[in-house]
């Protein structure tokens, strides 16, 4: 076990435009921690929240010691606040899930239980009546480009909410590309996983800023983290095409052969020398995400670590 934890469990949850939500939340937080009998933190983490979330995220920290509260200069993304909320935590196991009541706090005993088989990593798998048949199937589409890239079996039910052992955490702290996409990180670390089946709430409070550019955005970040095998499914496109044009096309100085070929070294481009770009982006270290997230911080002793 790293020499940080200290407690026993840590609840990690960024925050953006669901500040209205912040005062249920605690009151749901606390009611359930206090009955599994463990000691606890809940780190709300602030990802430029516009609804004037910090000054609910200071208040709560204000009335209760075990909250505290971690400011980021701007709106970096989840993934990040996740980040930033998982280096200031000090339990054995973290919780990590969404702040706006999604996901229920009464679910957390669940995560909880099934860890104590020893898994290092618990994955919350929610059911799907929530969400609009259109977010479903462009959901089913997603996961399976994803998994057709990978090479793995990427349940769509999977999100946010999980429990992360010490280890874990510790291994995803190693991390600092800024694209990084979280589930995909704990997919690629291997931890043994198991699952936790729970019902999903719809969101009564505040607006989802899952839009559909920034859920674009999101999956981009998922094919990033893979690319290396985007890469190799590009190439071999590219070499299919080529072959095919030599086959189908072989007379000299045919045009559609000419087409093919042009159109088959566009794609291979892409896969050896834009990809090649992308792959460095997403793999290259942010010095200026870490600073944000570790320097512009305010801090308070006599109340919590970070406020």
């Amino acid at each position: 076990m790293s020499t940080k934890s200290q407690i026993d469990l840590s609840v990690v949850l960024p925050v953006y435009k669901c500040g209205a939500a912040l005062s249920e939340l605690h009151q749901r937080l606390t009611r359930i921690l206090a009955t599994m009998s463990v000691s606890y933190e809940i780190i709300l983490v602030d990802d430029g929240c516009p609804d004037n979330g910090w000054r609910g995220i200071v208040d709560l920290a204000r009335q209760d010691t075990h909250v505290a509260g971690i400011r980021l200069s701007r709106n970096f993304g989840q993934a990040i606040a996740i980040a930033a909320g998982l280096a200031e935590s000090r339990g054995e196991k973290v919780i990590v899930m969404d702040a706006d009541l999604q996901d229920p706090p009464e679910a957390i005993p669940i995560l909880w239980d099934k860890a104590q088989t020893g898994a290092a990593l618990v994955y919350g798998r929610r059911d799907e009546e929530h969400q609009s048949m259109m977010r479903m199937a462009a959901g089913k589409l997603y996961f399976a480009f994803l998994r057709m890239i990978s090479g793995r079996a990427i349940d769509p039910r999977y999100g946010t909410f999980t429990l992360l052992s010490r280890p874990t955490v510790d291994a995803y702290l190693r991390f600092t590309e800024p694209n990084r996409h979280y589930l995909f990180i704990l997919y690629w670390l291997g931890f043994d996983g198991v699952d936790a089946d729970y019902k999903r709430h719809k969101r009564e409070i505040g607006q989802s800023s899952y839009r559909f550019g920034s859920l674009l955005r999101h999956s981009f970040q998922g094919v990033l983290f893979y690319s290396q095998s985007l890469r190799r499914l590009l190439a071999a496109c590219a070499i299919g095409m080529g072959v095919t044009a030599l086959l189908l096309f072989g007379g000299a100085g045919s045009r559609r052969r000419g087409l093919v070929l042009e159109t088959a070294g566009g794609t291979l481009w892409l896969a050896v020398g834009g990809g090649s770009f992308s792959y460095g982006c997403a793999r290259r270290p942010s010095i200026r995400t870490d600073q944000a997230t570790a320097a512009l911080c305010c801090h308070e002793k006599d109340n919590s670590r970070w406020l």
